[in-house]
């Protein structure tokens, strides 16, 4: 990617018929003196839709799309570049939907995938390594068919270099899982379903 995340999606906005802006806040930048510190802002508006997108340094943090009385948080890249190329469905935004979070299937999520590894049948070093002391951010799928929802949690190197319960492992039915631990306990997720690793 030529641009910095915040530029590519202003220009998609613009392309797409919103008036878009970048601010960035360079408060805890100057206390740090980091460049990864700087927090960058994209405001977004078309007709009675809104967005805002917030990063630190290259990681997008969070993002809000209201429409009318209807909101959502898109928790990835590609849910942003989705809202800002199409158009609002006028049922889906409906007064009784109001608030309701209507995730992208799990087929579109899994698109936007970018993980530090060639592929999921790597050594384990290859996937512990680049977890380390980063924030891992995945989908955890329920039992229920097509249920499932977006998980991040740190995964500290005080609390794994070393120990036993940081591990790759394989299931008897052939899925290799991540396990680690941090303050909130041990965690786990299928390889497969890693989204992204940030920090």
């Amino acid at each position: 990617m030529s641009k910095d995340s915040w530029e590519e999606l202003k220009d998609i906005a613009l392309q797409h018929g919103w008036d878009a802006e970048t601010i960035p806040d360079l408060s805890e930048f100057e206390i740090s003196g980091k460049p990864e510190d700087i927090m960058w802002k994209l405001y977004a508006k078309r007709d009675k839709e809104s967005l805002v997108v917030l990063w630190r340094g290259m990681s997008q943090q969070s993002a809000q799309y209201n429409y009318g009385d209807y909101w959502k948080y898109p928790a990835w890249r590609g849910g942003v570049i989705t809202l800002l190329k199409g158009k609002p469905d006028i049922k889906k935004f409906s007064a009784k939907d109001k608030g309701k979070f209507v995730p992208e299937t799990y087929e579109e999520i899994i698109k936007t995938r970018n993980v530090p590894w060639e592929n999921d049948e790597v050594r384990a070093f290859d996937i512990l390594l680049p977890v380390l002391d980063r924030e891992i951010h995945w989908i955890a799928q329920s039992p229920a068919v097509d249920s499932f929802k977006l998980r991040t949690e740190a995964c500290p190197k005080e609390s794994n270099l070393g120990k036993s319960h940081f591990r790759v492992y394989t299931t008897s039915k052939g899925l290799r899982v991540l396990e680690w631990a941090n303050s909130f306990g041990f965690q786990a997720c299928y390889v497969h379903n890693i989204l992204e690793v940030r920090g």
